[in-house]
């Protein structure tokens, strides 16, 4: 197979953090999401289509302390039933679109893509947030039509963490030539749905969406969680 779907299961790490997680408790204000519902973070919810360098599906704002908690506890902190949340709650603005995209005949069949970090950052951090995000997301989005895809998108640059850059250019400079599409992977004329966590300037997004295309993708659906 070109691409590896996603299947249920739990991770050696995923397994380790329950266990930390039960010996050292998450400190407040990490420790909400352990019990905190999904319409709670749903109703921070104010817009769906944003536009930066790329357009794209991104809900909740980042300015939020709640939605900026969340990413936090996500990204840097491993906490998983965050990522859960963030899935979840990003699944029906999702539905929708590939609703309204389907009624003309586009994205029957998608792919849905985390958006890829560095090996080295990998074994850093042990884990991909995107990719937690996105197994809860396509649990929640119950769409058989949608497959979940882990190697098609590969990042091949280490750059630096983009959330220390503010400047639109410098962004873009950091980020160009960062990805590619695994070697000996077809991914003509499909539609992907392109995962992150947060988007700001969308250098990277652009990036990665700019390189699926060059690789004969037919048509990238950019979504993040927030904006």
């Amino acid at each position: 197979m070109p691409y590896q779907l996603y299947t249920v299961s739990m991770s050696g790490q995923d397994m380790w953090g329950k266990l930390v997680g039960l010996v050292f408790p998450h400190k407040t204000p990490i420790a909400r999401f352990d019990t905190l519902s999904i319409d709670q973070l749903a109703q921070t919810a104010h817009t769906v289509h944003i536009r930066c360098l790329v357009s794209c599906i991104a809900p909740f704002p980042f300015t939020n302390a709640l939605v900026r908690t969340a990413i936090h506890a996500t990204k840097y902190h491993g906490h998983v039933r965050a990522s859960s949340l963030l899935g979840q709650a990003l699944a029906p603005f999702l539905a929708e679109s590939l609703a309204d995209l389907r009624m003309t005949g586009r994205f029957t069949t998608p792919l849905l893509i985390p958006m890829p970090i560095h090996t080295r950052r990998l074994r850093e951090r042990g884990y991909n947030q995107s990719e937690r995000i996105a197994k809860a997301l396509i649990d929640e989005l119950q769409d058989t039509q949608t497959s979940l895809a882990m190697n098609i998108l590969l990042r091949i640059k280490n750059t630096k963490r983009q959330a220390r850059k503010t400047n639109r250019n410098t962004r873009m400079s950091a980020v160009r030539g960062a990805f590619s599409v695994k070697k000996d992977t077809d991914v003509r004329n499909m539609d992907i749905i392109l995962l992150d966590d947060v988007i700001t300037t969308g250098a990277t997004m652009r990036e990665a969406r700019d390189t699926l295309i060059h690789a004969g993708v037919r048509e990238v659906l950019c979504v993040a969680c927030a904006h």
